[in-house]
Order: C-alpha cells, then sequence, then structure tokens
C-alpha cells in the first residue's frame, strides 16, 4: 500500500480516538456491502466502522469490557463484562431509525447469559449452540442455561479446570459444522505457564484427534476454516498464514505493522485486528517489537494475492483490537442498553 495512498482524517470522536484510513476504503465498504464491527477492551468500546454518503463512517458504542464477537443468522454476540450478551437485527426498527432507509440493519439487546471472570475470547455460533473459549479456565465451552458455562473440550495437558489460565488458550474455528481447531500460547499445566516461553511456544491444534498441528508459534491467535483452507494470525510475527497440512507448517501469507489479533473473512478478504503492542513484560522478545513504527486498526488483505487492499488506522488514543466482526449491511445501528 503506497504511503499516498492515505487520506488524514482531522476528526476524533471522543476520549481523542484520532485515525486516517487509505483513500479506497469508503469505496470497498460500497462494493463489499460490509460494515466492521471492532471490540476493543481497552476503551471499553464495539466500533461501527463503515461509509454514509460516500464518506467514511466510525461511530462506537460504549460496552463494559468488550472481546469476543460473532454472527448468525440475524444475530450478534458479544463477551461483554462477565457474561454473553446476544442482539438480534430488526430491519423493521432499522428503517425508522433518523428518517428512515439510512440503515438497513439495527442489532437490539435481547438477552444476557452471565459466565461470570472468565476472559471470554473467541466465539462461533454452530449446531444451535453458542461455543466460546473460557481462557481463564483453560477450555472450550457452551452456553447453557442453568449454568455459568459447560466446558465441552480441554487440551490433554490440562489436568483441572481452574481460573488461573494456563496455556491461554485464545481461539477456535468450525469446520463441518463444529468445533474443529484451537490456538493456545504454550503447552503447560502452570498458572500463568504460557508467559515463560510465549515468544515462541505457541500451539495449533486439532481438537477431534488432540493433535498438535504446530509447534513453536509466536502468539497465534483467531484460526478461521475458509474454503478448504485453514488460516491463521501469527501475532508475535504480525501475520497472516494458512496451514499446510503436507508439509505440517503455517506459510505466511502477509505481514502487517502490528500484533494480528481479531480475524473475519469474506469473499477472500481477510478483515484482520492490528495492535500496537509495547515491549512490556506481555510482549518482550517477540518479532513486532523491533518495528520502527507499530500501528494498530484494521487491514484488509486478500488471501489469494498477499496484498494488502485496505486500512483504518488509529493513530492515537487506541492501541489494542481485540476482535473483528464484518456484517453483510451497508450501514448498521447497534444499540445499547439505554437505547
Amino acid at each position: 500500500m503506497n504511503n499516498n495512498n492515505i487520506q488524514n482524517d482531522k476528526h476524533s470522536i471522543q476520549q481523542k480516538i484520532d485515525f486516517t484510513y487509505s483513500q479506497n476504503i469508503v469505496d470497498f465498504f460500497k462494493r463489499t456491502k460490509t460494515t466492521i464491527l471492532l471490540s476493543t477492551y481497552q476503551t471499553n468500546k464495539i466500533m461501527i466502522i463503515g461509509q454514509e454518503n460516500n464518506k467514511f463512517d466510525i461511530r462506537y458504542k460504549e460496552f463494559p469490557k468488550p472481546m469476543g464477537m460473532c454472527k448468525k443468522n440475524g444475530k450478534l454476540f458479544a463477551g461483554l463484562g462477565h457474561g454473553v450478551y446476544q442482539f438480534s437485527n430488526y430491519t423493521g426498527v432499522a428503517q425508522n431509525i433518523e428518517g428512515g432507509g439510512k440503515y438497513d440493519a439495527c442489532y437490539m439487546p435481547q438477552n444476557i447469559h452471565f459466565t461470570g471472570d472468565i476472559d471470554i475470547h473467541e466465539m462461533e455460533y454452530c449446531q444451535e449452540q453458542l461455543y466460546f473459549i473460557n481462557t481463564k479456565f483453560s477450555c472450550l465451552c457452551i452456553k447453557e442455561p442453568h449454568n455459568s458455562f459447560k466446558p465441552i473440550w480441554k487440551p490433554p495437558f490440562i489436568s483441572l479446570l481452574q481460573p488461573i489460565d494456563k496455556c491461554h488458550l485464545n481461539g477456535f474455528s468450525i469446520k463441518d459444522g463444529e468445533p474443529r481447531y484451537v490456538t493456545m500460547l504454550g503447552e503447560t499445566d502452570e498458572p500463568l505457564g504460557w508467559r515463560a516461553n510465549k515468544t515462541n511456544g505457541g500451539l495449533l491444534m486439532d481438537i477431534k484427534t488432540n493433535e498438535i498441528l504446530c509447534k513453536g508459534l509466536s502468539m497465534p491467535h483467531s484460526p478461521r476454516w475458509y474454503e478448504d483452507k485453514l488460516y491463521v494470525l501469527e501475532s508475535g510475527k504480525g501475520t497472516i498464514n494458512y496451514y499446510d497440512f503436507k508439509k505440517k507448517k503455517l506459510v505466511e501469507i502477509a505481514k502487517v505493522p502490528g500484533f494480528t489479533r481479531g480475524l473475519d473473512i469474506e469473499r477472500d478478504f481477510a478483515f484482520i485486528g492490528v495492535s500496537k503492542v509495547r515491549e512490556s513484560a506481555t510482549f518482550s522478545g517477540l518479532e513486532i517489537t523491533k518495528l520502527p513504527k507499530r500501528v494498530s486498526g484494521v487491514w484488509i488483505v486478500n488471501i489469494k494475492t498477499g496484498e494488502v487492499v485496505s486500512f483504518v488506522e488509529f493513530t492515537s488514543g487506541l492501541d489494542e483490537v481485540f476482535a473483528i466482526t464484518v456484517l453483510p449491511h451497508r450501514k448498521v445501528e447497534l444499540l445499547d442498553f439505554t437505547s
């Protein structure tokens, strides 16, 4: 991406979150008829990023500690604070917001399921169940009416389910209608044991066979199965990759200037969350901390060619992105609890 194609926006949203974006981002949103949702627990916001009337549009909603999100059949699920929140799209309401015809989707809060403080990471909806990663307890869970959560799988090296974040289980993907692949930051059964070898202790696993597909990864996140390929972010290197099942290794597709966490894939476009991590105890030693410049935002990559298609960069006020969800709507409203 040529730096001459950057569009600077001098406007800033509340709390001085400033941003720039590539010149083609508005045309991209118009052509794909999509809107990006971005969660960031750093500022307790879910951001709505898209276009309106041929202009870049960014709005946000205040929520408690937004983390993992997923969409399914007109519903949106989000891990917020100590629970899972469900929103549903009411198109009739959308048509009656601010003059009518402006919005084609309005996601309204429907119910809350309290899980307790379990550090929910990624989630997906399949088989009429909501699955989510319970990072504190090192397990994959489902939402169940009469329990905070129901564990359905844990790594074989985890002896007991305890809220002490042993391996930092963080992401999973669906294949053939069921959870199949997971990522974690370490093969350990000790409290916060993953931190000892965070630079290259990450794993990609097949939960159906309990096979470790790939070791030695640098903070892997967000596995995704898309069109018969398994995609994975290697966050410590700032890359998006696919997994070569024959050679049993990751193959790099593209590199972006930051910590890659949060991924959605639509029509051969990977929407990647990028964070500007610091040289702190958690991130020390990672390859990306050696970059002359690290950024935060959303990078859009063509997974067939590896080309960076477009981006949104936060230049101040927001350093960490958590999850990315792409909605198939031109203009989206997300109502909070006071609306």
